[in-house]
């Protein structure tokens, strides 16, 4: 009979054993862990086939800037055909696994689209700079399925990835029946992934007027704010984007996500949030070079589309610019100043003004001149 009874203690303790573990587990991803965080940027705006996107390259920066000021690794892929988008997907993933090898499911993966995004036959297609669908069976091997894009970087086996996808734009096709008019349509759940897109199935997103698209602005805003969660961060962009767009615009979410997340831990600045006044967000690095120049070309300052490459051209631009300028940067380097000057200029600043071109430009010894050897 004693030993009856000590069959069942000890079946009574491991039953408890069993339950606190799994509670102990479930417990360990109701907030995600301070593991490291990547993330893949990419724009594709300089389309070859397509209708050309004026805003991909500066969503893409800013967003690569704010990212990294909220912690994450990022690596940036500007204007993709349809070999090196999923080139980079799979090279994201594999780093994503490895660190998840090292450090635990705690990694959190970050994805963001800028461009052109189509709906075909209920399934999502991001669009390389090559595509050029003529029927409706190209569509799946000239795009990128989204589906397959976060299956991919799922195998990994973290606890959250997020997709953020400002690719909601009018189909840029002709001929093809099955390809969706408006937008993107909603995605299917994979565990530990969340999917936000700058509007809603069947609806179109806005580009933008200014430099950036309506969506990416509100979303850099916000995401720099702390104490959102990443449920919260998407609400209140979905927000600002509505009224933004007086309604024409309405982002949603998909999600599949069981753990909380904080882009910044803190509290919330409710006075902050009640005026709307949330702090400017700084660029550095390619991101600001990207800015300044896409600036600088709408002002009439620079020809060509942004590098990100701070080039010879691009110090002219900003010398040119100086000229006709009432504020006071240095235009030999890329600075916030010169960038901020930049967005107070009408679209044709430069465009009467002439510069002397009686000598190269000289910068700590060395000689600013175009291609042709020719002085700037």
């Amino acid at each position: 009979m004693r030993g009856v009874l000590n069959l069942l203690v000890m079946t009574f303790i491991a039953l408890i054993g069993c339950d606190t573990a799994a509670h102990a587990q479930r417990t360990a991803t109701a907030v995600v862990s301070d593991g490291p965080r990547i993330a893949l940027v990419i724009s594709n705006g300089r389309y070859k086939n397509l209708t050309p996107l004026a805003n991909p390259a500066n969503d893409a920066a800013l967003m690569a800037s704010v990212l990294k000021r909220v912690g994450f690794s990022v690596e940036e892929r500007y204007d993709l055909d349809r070999l090196g988008f999923e080139r980079a997907v799979d090279e994201f993933s594999e780093r994503l696994r490895g660190l998840v090898g090292s450090h635990g499911p705690g990694v959190v993966g970050l994805v963001f689209y800028a461009g052109h995004g189509i709906e075909a036959s209920a399934a999502n297609y991001l669009l390389p700079i090559d595509a050029e669908v003529r029927t409706d069976r190209e569509i799946e091997w000239q795009a990128v399925s989204v589906e397959r894009m976060t299956k991919r970087v799922a195998e990994a086996g973290n606890h959250l990835n997020v997709f953020v996808l400002d690719a909601c734009r009018n189909n840029p096709f002709r001929g093809t029946r099955s390809v969706g008019r408006r937008g993107l349509s909603p995605m299917g759940s994979i565990y530990g992934i969340y999917i936000a897109s700058s509007t809603a199935a069947g609806d179109v997103a806005s580009d933008g007027p200014g430099h950036n698209s309506p969506y990416t602005l509100a979303l850099a805003e916000t995401l720099i704010a702390p104490g959102y969660k990443l449920e919260d961060v998407f609400k209140s962009v979905r927000r600002k984007v509505r009224l933004a767009t007086e309604e024409r615009q309405i982002p949603w979410e998909s999600s599949s996500v069981e753990s909380d997340f904080f882009f910044v831990p803190g509290h919330r600045n409710a006075a902050l949030e009640a005026t709307g006044a949330l702090p400017e967000v700084e660029l550095d690095g390619r991101g600001l070079v990207v800015a300044i120049q896409s600036e600088l070309s709408r002002a009439g300052c620079q020809a060509g589309h942004p590098t990100g490459e701070f080039d010879q051209q691009t110090v002219a631009g900003l010398r040119t610019f100086a000229l006709v300028s009432d504020h006071k940067f240095h235009w030999h380097r890329p600075t916030m100043a010169a960038l901020r000057a930049l967005r107070t200029a009408g679209s044709d600043a430069c465009r009467t003004v002439g510069v002397a071109k009686s000598r190269c430009l000289r910068i700590n010894g060395e000689s600013f001149c175009d291609k042709a050897g020719n002085p700037l």
